[in-house]
């Protein structure tokens, strides 16, 4: 039996502290010029998966159905690591396979940057137990353009997704298995169109630099300072003022992309019913709806979908404004994957994505010179949220381990 390994990396609650996750490793070269892979979540893999294992691709989830590949091992793949760490004792046995690996790790000069990787790591809250190295991959090698794999029928087509079938991926564990035995059509899908295919892969990894990493470092901005980078409330309070503080703009964006004529004496009014943005006119009521890390409140099933917050919201407004134009729309980030098909029964709502305000805003900066801090934050905000994938926590992993290098 062979077998392919999904190492799903960037996730879950040990990141999201102050550790740096043992995955960054993967896509980078040791200092040895060889290829170390660590595979989540602990370092291991479950004996019976021992020797069977002929190809790693590194990925990281973008929903619960969609993974993006970031890398693949290519050539020979050594697993370095064939503990099997039972229930009694686990953290005992974890500590004696740590120290054996710290040796190996001395002997071999298994470094990054210059430090080693029980340096690098050793501020992590459970280094004395840390497995550092699973694999070690002859080459490890990125994509040329971004790859897909996906099991959401709604993608099949789609340029560079790639659908499996009769599967989901797991979504808890970090790790995912494709077999000869379980599902080889999955297995040869994955090996010939895309492990196989030459044609989508391009540079391989290189070692660590330090300027490299550093050109990972987000611009520090207000809202990063204060934790509120994902906070509706803030982002929709940022869009009624600078809305009002131009209402020119407003009005030629509105037209432009959401195709209304507003006037320049416009209202906005925040939570009014609860509704994020009600912007009206004499001629028009506009409903904007903000969702950012949060869902579609108030749906316990797709048959009580009609008792949800849009289309309390949309009642609310045809009775408070029954001869204005009305439009209602659902603002979302770009990797954002709300289904407003199975939401919106009345079909009223559209989306439109942080992207769309974005790229309008970027180019009116000379409208807003006057305040340019405020207005350069705002862009900044925006900016944030019109990415494909959010990967806020492989950024700060990035900057964790430029910083620990530095400082080893």
């Amino acid at each position: 039996m062979s077998e392919i390994l999904l190492n799903i990396m960037y996730a879950g609650a040990y990141i999201e502290n102050d550790n740096i996750g043992h995955e960054i490793i993967n896509l980078f070269k040791s200092d040895n010029g060889k290829n170390y892979i660590y595979a989540m979540p602990y370092g291991t893999v479950a004996e019976s998966h021992n020797d069977k294992i002929k190809s790693v691709l590194l990925v990281r989830r973008c929903t619960a159905n969609t993974l993006e590949v970031l890398a693949k091992t290519d050539g020979k793949l050594k697993q370095r690591l064939m503990e099997s760490f039972g229930r009694t004792d686990k953290n005992k046995e974890k500590a004696k396979a740590r120290d054996i690996q710290v040796k190996e790790i001395q002997d071999e000069k298994i470094t990054y940057g210059g430090k080693y990787l029980h340096e690098i790591f050793g501020k992590n809250n459970t280094n004395d137990r840390d497995i550092y190295i699973t694999f070690e991959a002859e080459h490890v090698v990125k994509p040329k353009e971004p790859i897909y794999l996906t099991t959401d029928e709604k993608l099949i087509g789609q340029k560079n997704y790639y659908f499996l079938s009769d599967i989901q991926f797991p979504r808890q564990s970090m790790k995912g298995y494709l077999s000869t035995e379980t599902n080889k059509a999955n297995y040869d899908l994955v090996m010939d169109k895309i492990i196989n295919n030459a044609d989508l892969w391009g540079e391989r990894t290189r070692k660590v630099k330090i300027r490299s990493l550093n050109e990972k470092d987000e611009e520090m901005t207000f809202l990063k300072i204060i934790g509120k980078e994902y906070d509706e409330l803030s982002y929709s309070n940022m869009l009624a003022y600078f809305f009002q503080y131009a209402p020119e703009t407003f009005c030629r964006f509105a037209k432009d992309v959401l195709g209304m004529d507003f006037n320049t004496d416009f209202t906005i009014a925040r939570e009014q019913n609860n509704i994020d943005l009600l912007i009206t006119d004499e001629k028009n009521a506009l409903v904007i709806e903000n969702k950012i890390k949060s869902g579609i409140n108030g749906i316990k099933d797709k048959d009580e979908i009609d008792n949800n917050q849009l289309l309390k919201y949309r009642d609310y407004v045809y009775e408070q404004f029954p001869i204005q134009k009305k439009k209602f729309f659902v603002l979302l980030p770009n990797y954002s994957h709300i289904d407003l098909e199975m939401l919106d029964k009345s079909k009223e709502y559209k989306t439109i994505n942080y992207s769309d305000l974005f790229v309008f805003y970027q180019e009116q900066a000379a409208q807003f010179k006057e305040i340019k801090f405020f207005f350069n934050e705002f862009i900044a905000a925006l900016k944030k949220q019109s990415v494909m994938v959010d990967n806020s926590l492989e950024d700060e992993m990035y900057r964790r381990f430029s910083k620990t290098i530095k400082e080893a």
